[in-house]
């Protein structure tokens, strides 16, 4: 595979770590990749202490505190919503508007961000949605867009 086409892809089924990967791939590495897709991907570190059912599902806070920290500057200089200036390549977003693991804000604290910034996005939001396909009908739609987007940056 050509170095010239590669896209970083996180999705989130389980403990969302994916979808904040790939935008953090496009932040930290923005020559390596050409384009990012992320699925309910968590944007604001801080919100995970805040929004989630996270710590009604056998995470506790202190479980949190010892995977993520609690400095919340720390938290916040790692989340990608307040690193979007560093993004520049293609982006493919979507989120569940019912999801109770990675809540909505998460994905509209990051439109706010992008929008703020002048940073182009696609996105797919899907209503009625809960963390990952509940809905295999979903499923199909977002791999057809992903596949429509990919298409489109790379001039398939």
């Amino acid at each position: 595979m050509a170095k010239d086409r590669v896209c970083i892809y996180g999705g989130s089924y389980g403990g969302s770590y994916g979808g904040y990967a790939a935008l953090m791939g496009v932040i930290k590495e923005p020559d390596l990749f050409q384009c990012a897709v992320s699925f309910a991907g968590v944007y604001d570190l801080n919100l995970k202490f805040d929004k989630g059912d996270f710590l009604e599902n056998n995470w506790s806070e202190a479980s949190l505190v010892k995977i993520m920290g609690d400095n919340e500057k720390f938290l916040a200089q790692k989340s990608p919503v307040n690193l979007v200036e560093k993004i520049k390549v293609p982006l493919f977003l979507s989120h569940g508007t019912k999801d109770e693991r990675v809540p909505f804000e998460h994905y509209e604290k990051l439109v706010v961000a992008l929008k703020k910034n002048r940073i182009e996005y696609e996105s797919l939001v899907l209503k009625g949605e809960a963390h990952g396909f509940q809905n295999s009908k979903n499923g199909i739609k977002f791999y057809k867009k992903v596949l429509e987007f990919l298409d489109d940056v790379f001039e398939l």
